[in-house]
Parts: structure tokens; sequence; C-alpha cells
């Protein structure tokens, strides 16, 4: 194996021409280093069966060879002669590439027409050294290949950041041409503008028809705001400014025109007509970009110079490119201001829509003023910047000698040079937000969130901020963690819930802290387990087998879902962390939404567990549809309700729907306090009316729900006719067949007949409705002088859909 390789690297390095002893000494230490590294790995690696981290670090090490071996096996000395030299053409701002020489540079610039004075060759390479046959010393500066590859990729992002300026004056010098805006095939003479002009115009002028019809029927019927006197005016001025919107529109537009290329023609200093790519080279060469891109020592720091200047042409690239959007945003918004110019005046008719009209007006003056504004600015900032760099230039020479190397000081002066007119062009820009303009705020932006984008993904920031945040959340994790805060929490929480004993103001602030304290424990117990996502069996299992801590965080989470069995679950919390916690209460406000006789179970004295009671059901948290089957079956509960009025039979319909359970519970309850409101009147000295309607609400639900009368009104003649005489097809539908047998001369008589109608087809049990309709249907109530029964049975027999059910 190392036969081969090293014949493969004999015939590599004999092109070079080297000597065929220090071909072999070359080869046996690379031999040799081989051998050490499979060695190495080997034995910390592989024998541990890591086969990927072993290739990871064999690799590696060999990158290592390559950086920490450059003399030795790429630039072996030569005897006798030197390496060709190689250097770098920087045609232009934002173009370098590798050349041999000063001709191919030249060349080069030509190609790309490129002037001389911007068209700069640094020779990078050194002389070699002449040195005796077989001796191995540092000899003619031949790259790394890696380094080699590492700088044409540098070399490429700079010329991808020139194309900035590139595209950046392409679209200035377009979107300031005026053949391009209000020439013959300028934006805004297109007749795509005026075709849409046109249609937005016709359609608001039929508008005005309508509105002269509205205004005449207003007259008509005497509406004095929209009085044909008062509006027509308005609507005649507004119809003609209307078919006249295009030329008042285009008229303030030209008239900002007219200033903008006044500025452009008389404010920038040339020699031939002002271009906007002519504007943009002012920039680049009175901000010294030429100095920046050409440094006096670049072959020694290349690398370097080549990331500085990365940075230098993307800030002034991006700031151009930004302002040029910014010109093309203004004139496409022109282009739909100009369409939508109808609604500038129409807008003013209706007071709903005037804000439409002031805005189209406000838009209109924003986006015309703003090239004469920005295009004065950008003068400004270039004539300040050529000012600074005559008059104060050698200050900034003088500031940066003191604080960099001599050879380096020109280079530091103009970088830091560069930095004014980059802001005044940014403050520019700021004028452009501060004016309203819509897309400003967007591109801007755009620009800056884009800046530090590339700034933290290609630096590699972006990588070291996130990782040490990780490192940093996670240190500050295992520090909490500690054996030492743990002793220290428990000791300080133990202070507190000792102090909490003593009355008054030091004893309430330790308590509250020590409950805060728990609160927090459970909260990080919750987000630490997850319990949000956790199933009722695996709650139920932590609450039973966790800490303290974990146990509440499940039993909150349970009682969140409303999944409490009775009181088990509040029992434990208060047995665990006392029934003045906070930890309990938060509990018992979930618990109470859907069982308040749970919630409040554990209060011994009966009067003040009512008065609770009655204050919860009386709340504006109370709501009958969410309670549960335990609260239902509680006698003591439903009797409050009911005596409150916070419940009614309605309530109980959309309960028993959640199932048998619910049913059941309800039955109970209410045959438990029927006996309880048995008094139905009449309304006297021991019964008033609102006693007499609560008590007839009991027995009706209980009448509904069951089909049955209680035991309690079942002889009481005047309780039942109360009862009957109240029967719709509600409480009528579950009614019972012993109930029909016994009580349909009844139902007949009290029962009102347009209530039958509509309840008897409603009665679930089929027998009893049957039985009810025959029974009433085949007694002669008339020979019994119950006149009110034989009306009933008349309709009945005239109503053949009712006479059929028997």
């Amino acid at each position: 194996m190392y036969n081969k390789k090293k014949i493969l690297m004999f015939r590599i390095l004999e092109n070079k021409k080297l000597p065929s002893e220090i071909l072999d000494t070359m080869l046996n230490k690379e031999c040799n280093l081989t051998r050490q590294v499979r060695g190495f790995a080997k034995n910390k690696i592989i024998s541990q069966g890591k086969s990927k981290k072993a290739l990871l670090v064999v690799l590696f090490l060999v990158n290592i060879i390559f950086f920490t071996m450059p003399n030795d096996v790429f630039a072996a000395p030569l005897v006798g002669g030197q390496v060709q030299k190689t250097g770098t053409c920087i045609a232009g701002l934002g173009v370098m590439q590798q050349v041999d020489n000063q001709a191919e540079c030249s060349a080069l610039c030509v190609q790309k027409e490129v002037p001389t004075a911007s068209c700069v060759y640094h020779d990078n390479a050194k002389p070699a050294e002449n040195v005796a046959a077989n001796v191995n010393v540092k000899g003619a500066d031949v790259e790394n290949p890696l380094m080699i590859v590492f700088k044409k990729l540098l070399i490429f992002v700079l010329n991808l950041c020139g194309w900035l300026f590139g595209i950046a004056a392409t679209l200035f010098a377009w979107v300031i041409e005026p053949s391009n805006i209000s020439g013959a095939n300028g934006v805004l003479q297109k007749q795509a503008v005026k075709d849409v002009w046109i249609m937005v115009r016709d359609l608001l002028n039929m508008t005005f028809i309508l509105i002269l019809l509205f205004a005449a029927f207003c007259t008509i019927f005497q509406v004095d705001k929209w009085n044909l006197k008062k509006v027509w005016l308005n609507i005649l001025i507004n119809a003609l400014m209307v078919n006249f919107s295009y030329p008042i529109a285009r008229f303030f537009i030209d008239v900002s025109n007219v200033a903008f290329y006044y500025f452009v023609n008389n404010l920038f200093s040339s020699t031939t007509v002002v271009t906007g790519s002519g504007i943009f080279a002012m920039f680049g060469a009175s901000s010294g970009m030429g100095e920046l891109l050409a440094p006096s020592r670049y072959a020694d720091f290349d690398v370097a110079y080549i990331i500085a200047m990365i940075v230098i042409v993307f800030l002034m690239g991006m700031t151009l490119l930004v302002i040029a959007a910014l010109f093309v945003v203004r004139l496409i918004a022109l282009s739909m201001l100009i369409m939508f110019s109808p609604v500038g005046f129409v807008g003013y008719i209706f007071p709903a829509t005037a804000s439409y009209a002031d805005d189209w007006w406000k838009k209109l003056f924003s986006y015309s003023f703003f090239a004469p504004i920005m295009i004065f600015i950008m003068a400004i900032a270039l004539k300040i910047t050529e000012a600074i760099g005559k008059e104060n230039m050698q200050s900034f020479m003088t500031n940066a000698s003191a604080n960099a190397p001599t050879d380096q000081a020109s280079w530091i002066a103009n970088a830091a040079f560069l930095v004014i007119p980059i802001l005044i062009l940014w403050m520019g820009m700021g004028v452009a937000k501060s004016m309203g303009i819509a897309g400003a705020d967007t591109v801007v932006g755009g620009a800056q969130k884009f800046s530090k984008w590339a700034g933290m993904k290609f630096s590699g920031a972006g990588f070291a901020r996130d990782t040490y945040k990780a490192y940093r959340t996670r240190r500050d994790q295992a520090k909490g963690d500690k054996w030492s805060n743990r002793l220290g929490n428990w000791a300080g929480n133990q202070q507190d819930r000792l102090m909490g004993t003593i009355p008054g103001y030091t004893g309430d602030h330790a308590r509250q802290r020590y409950q805060s304290a728990e609160n927090a424990r459970i909260a990080e117990e919750a987000k630490l387990r997850d319990t949000a996502n956790m199933t009722e069996n695996e709650l139920r299992d932590l609450a039973a087998a966790g800490n303290k801590f974990a146990q509440a965080a499940a039993l909150i989470e349970i009682a969140a879902r409303g999944r409490t069995d009775g009181v088990t679950e509040l029992d434990q919390i208060r047995n665990t962390f006392g029934e003045d916690s906070q930890v309990f209460k938060q509990m018992q406000n979930k618990v109470k939404a859907y069982d308040p006789s749970a919630a409040f179970a554990h209060i011994a004295d009966v009067a003040d567990r009512q008065t609770r009671l009655t204050e919860h059901v009386n709340s504006n948290q109370f709501d009958a549809k969410k309670i549960n089957a335990n609260t239902l079956g509680n006698a003591e509960f439903m009797q409050l309700a009911f005596q409150n009025q916070a419940i009614s039979n309605n309530d109980l319909e959309d309960l028993r729907k959640k199932g048998l359970g619910y049913e059941h519970a309800i039955a109970g309850s209410l045959n438990t306090i029927a006996d309880n409101f048995n008094n139905l009147g009449p309304v006297g000295p021991n019964l008033t009316a609102d006693q007499q309607r609560i008590n007839r609400s009991v027995q009706m639900a209980h009448f509904a729900q069951t089909g049955n009368l209680h035991a309690s009104i079942e002889n009481d003649a005047d309780a039942r006719e109360q009862i009957f005489s109240r029967l719709n097809k509600d409480t009528i539908k579950r009614i019972s067949l012993n109930t029909v047998n016994l009580r349909s001369e009844e139902i007949a008589q009290f029962m009102n007949v347009g209530s039958y109608k509509e309840a008897l087809p409603n009665i679930e049990n089929r027998q009893a409705q049957r039985t009810l309709n025959r029974n009433i249907l085949t007694t002669n109530f008339a020979a019994l002088g119950n006149n009110e029964a034989e009306a009933l049975r008349q309709a009945i027999l005239n109503d053949p859909r009712l006479t059929n059910i028997r």
C-alpha cells in the first residue's frame, strides 16, 4: 500500500522537477507521518468501535498536515531558480481575478471597460531563495492549495457584492431617465395606465347618476340632509373634476419631475450628460473606494484585505441599491395613483369616503416630491463627501497613524471616511420613511435585515451566538440544580413557612413568599414533565407516585380538563398543601366551574358552606350547563340553585343529554328536594309569589324529568291544576302510563288545547301517548259537566292527525 502511494506522490512531485534526494526525504516523512496518524486513530477510536468518529479525526489530522507543512510538501526548495510570479488584478469596483502579470491585468480592464485609474495590479509572489541541493528550507512562496481555494471563494463573494453596484446603477439609471418616465414609451405614458383610468372614471360617472337619483328621492321625502338643493353643487363640481383627474394628477407629477431633473442636471458636476451610473460613479470616486480596493501592502495581508473589501463593497452597494429601489417604488406608485385619480375627487361626496380622498392626495404629493428631495440629499452627501475628502483627509490620516501601522494607515483612514457618505444616504432614506411612502419601510427594513442576516450567516457569528446561548441556558439550568441551591431554597422556604405562622405584616408576607415558591415549583414540574400533553392515565399515575409538586401539577391538569372524581383530588391537595394555600385555591377555582358541590364540600359548617355555594351560583363564574353529574345529584346544591333561580328545567334538559349518569343524578336530587317545595298556593301571608314560582318550578322540573307527580302534591288538587295547566311539549314528553291512567280527565280539563295538539306527538312513551288520547276521545265529558275537557275532545275529533293516535 505504501509503495503505491509512494509511486503516486513521486510522479506528482516529479512534475515539479525536484531533486531525487528531496523526493525520497519527503516521501519517507509523509509515509512515517501517515503511519502515526493511522496508529493513533486505530488505538484511540477504531478500537472503541466508533468508525465514523475515526474517519472525522483522520480527515482533521490530514488537514493539519496540509496546513502545517506548506513548504516541505508544496513548495520544495529550488536549486538555482525561482517560482513564476502570480498576482491579483482589481478591475473596477468589486471585480477581482488572479493574473500572472501587469499585461494580463491591463487586458482584463480593457475587456471590462474599466478606466486605467481604476485598474490595479498586485504582485503576490515573493522571490525564492537559492539553496543547496539537499537542504529543506522555506523556499518559494507557493500557496497551499486549500488557501488558494479559500481565496477564490472570497473573490467570488467580492465579485457577487460588486454586482450590487451593477444592479443598483442599472436600476437607478433606468428610473431617472426622463424618457422612461414621461417619454413616448415612458411608464406614465403607457396606454394601460390610461385605459385603467378611463375604466375607473366611467364607473364613478355612473355613481353620480345614482347619487342624483338618491338625492331626488330624498328631496321628495323631505330628507333635509340629502336635499337636492344642498348637494347638487358638490356633485356637479366633483363630476367635472373626475373627468379631468388624469391631467390634474399628471400636472403635479410633472411639476415634481421638473424640480427633480433640475437638481440632477445642476447639482452634480459632470462634463457630459448626468446619468444614474455617472452619479453612482461620483459616489465611488469621492468616497475613496478606489483607494480601498487598491491597498499598498495587499500581498502581505491579502486575505484580510479581501474580507474587508467584501464588507465595504456590500455596505456601499446595498445602500445604493436601496436608493434605486425607492425610486422604482415611486414610479410604480405614481402609475397607480394616476389610474385611480378619480377617487381623489369622488371621495369627498360622502363623509365616510372622504378619508380615501385625503389619503390619495397625501400619497400623490408624497410620492411626487420624494424624488427631488432624495436627489437633493444625494447631492448634499456628494458635496459634503468631496469637501471633507479634500480638506480633512490629512486629519483622518493622522488619527489612523496613531491607531494602526504606518503601512496600513492610508487604508484605515479611507475606510473610516467611507462611513460619512453612507450615513448621509441612510438619513435620506429616513426622509422617505417619514414621508409615509408605502414600501419604504419594507425596502429599507428588508435591506437592514438582509445585511444583518448575511453578516451573521457568513461570518459564523450566528453559529457562535446560538451555540453560546444554548450553553448559557444549559449552564444556568445546571447551576439552579446544584445541591447548594437546592439546600438554600429549601432552607429559605422553611423559614418563610415558619414565619408565616406569626400574626401581622411580616407573617403575611412570609406566607405569601412560601406559597409563591410552591406555585413556582409546581409550574416548573408541569413544564418539565409536559403535563399538558399527558393522557389522563399518565396524569393519575404521576399523581399517585411523583413528589408532591409533580402530584399537584398532575392533579391541577386533571382539574383543568374537568376530570376530577368528587372530592378525592381536592382532598389530596388540601391534605398536602393546606386549605389556605394558593395551590388548593387554584385547584378549587378550577373544580368549582363544573363541580361546585365538591369544591365546597370541605367546609364543615353548613351555614358557611351554603353561603359560599349561594355566592357562587349568583356570580358570573357559574354556568349551569357546565356542572357535572356529581353536583346534579347533590340535593343541597340543587335546592340552593332552584331557590336562587340559577338553574331551570331547560338547563336540566341539556345536561341529561350527556349520559345516563346525569339522568339518574337529576331525578334523584329532584325527588329529594321536591318535599321542600310542595306549597304551590294560594299566595298569601305564608306564601309569596316568588316562593310559589320557585316551588312550582321544582315540581314542574320533577314532572318533566320523571313523568310523574311528586308524592308531596299527588293528592293536592290545586297543585295538580297548576302543573297540568302549564304542560307543554317539553314538560309532558316523559309522562308515565300510570299518570295517564290516573289523571287523563284532569289533563284534558286543565291543559291548553293548542299546547295539547303540539305536545301529544312529542310524548316519548307511545303506549302512554295512545292511552291518553284514547281516554280523552272515548269519554263523554259533556255528560260529566266538564266543558273544558269536552272542548279539547272536540278539537281532537276535528284534527285527523290527532284522531288516528289511539
